[in-house]
């Protein structure tokens, strides 16, 4: 899966991304869409954020 469009950060970035968060929101935010884009379930990122 290419994620390297204008759109998109690559992983790296999105690494680096959540390492510098402000806040443990941001950080869980990063986190859920690294899960994502490595292809876990909506639901099961869902539940890993403590989200619903």
């Amino acid at each position: 899966m290419n994620l390297n469009t204008a759109e998109n950060a690559t992983p790296d970035e999105l690494r680096i991304a959540k390492q510098c968060k402000p806040t443990t929101e941001g950080f869980v935010r990063f986190q859920a869409i690294e899960l994502l884009l490595a292809g876990y379930e909506k639901e099961d990122v869902e539940f890993t954020a403590g989200r619903s």
